[in-house]
């Protein structure tokens, strides 16, 4: 099912995780008083890591806390299964199993592709029990996402269970995927990276994963956009009443980028 050595596949997942890159300390946004009414509704954290520069700015009084990364794994999950081989290419496509579930966009066949663009959580649990908790447990520790923890159950650790992760960690994650820096494949970090485009104009590229998880109040909006041979790598969550909506958290993400004078390319 693999094109992958087996060998090759183990070391990948056994192998320590280098030495993370280190994010400096956050400072605030000279902007902050432009970002204040975008989040004025919400608990959040918006975090920028601007990459030319190496300067880290956030905005709000979330950011500290760790919480369920709720789809937004779907980006180390993706990583994972195409680097195990569960997932051979994007095209890889799994059947609809006839239930009927309350997004009508996973009522259909699914590929990785459109898996991760309407958010298919059937899709992932179904990867994640061939991938299995050994291999899953192995993969995200050596990822080095969040607290990587597992154990909750197989297929969701990341819905509210056991594995947390923080704004600042999911910067630190996205960033290391944007330069190749992650302990697995060039082949399965660059196809991750394109499955991530929401937005393109031009040479301006925006990618970026929503995420809600089994608390209606929890909305994360993760990626990074380039522009002009420049990139920021962003984290944005919200809290709130009405915070689990997919599309609420990439709003208010695109507002503050564009309040902050960085100009987001549409989709």
């Amino acid at each position: 099912m693999s094109c992958l050595p087996a060998v090759a596949v183990l070391l990948a997942l056994v192998a320590p995780a280098p030495e993370p890159s280190g994010l400096p300390e956050p400072g605030p946004f000279a902007e902050a008083a432009r970002l204040d009414p975008v989040f004025a509704d919400w608990s959040s954290c918006f975090l920028l890591l601007d990459t030319e520069s190496g300067e880290l700015r956030s905005h709000g009084d979330d950011c500290a806390a760790a919480t369920a990364p709720a789809s937004t794994f779907k980006v180390p999950h993706a990583v994972l299964a195409l680097e195990t081989g569960v997932v051979p290419d994007p095209s890889f496509t799994l059947k609809w199993d006839g239930r009927q579930r309350s997004i009508q966009s996973w009522n259909r066949d699914h590929d990785l592709r459109s898996a991760v663009s309407s958010s298919v959580l059937w899709y992932f649990q179904e990867t994640a029990r061939r991938i299995g908790p050994e291999r899953m447990a192995k993969g995200v520790k050596a990822l080095d996402f969040g607290n990587a923890d597992t154990s909750s159950g197989l297929t969701t650790f990341w819905l509210g269970g056991s594995l947390q992760v923080t704004p600042a960690e999911q910067v630190r994650f996205l960033d290391r995927l944007r330069r190749s820096e992650l302990p697995v494949s060039e082949r399965s970090q660059a196809l991750v990276r394109e499955l991530l485009v929401v937005g393109r104009d031009g040479d301006a590229v925006l990618r970026g994963k929503s995420g809600t998880a089994l608390d209606p109040d929890l909305g994360w909006f993760v990626g990074w956009l380039e522009r002009d041979g420049r990139a920021w790598v962003f984290a944005t969550r919200i809290r709130g009443e009405g915070a689990r909506g997919y599309t609420t958290a990439r709003r208010l993400s695109e507002e503050a980028l564009s309040s902050v004078g960085i100009r987001v390319p549409r989709s």
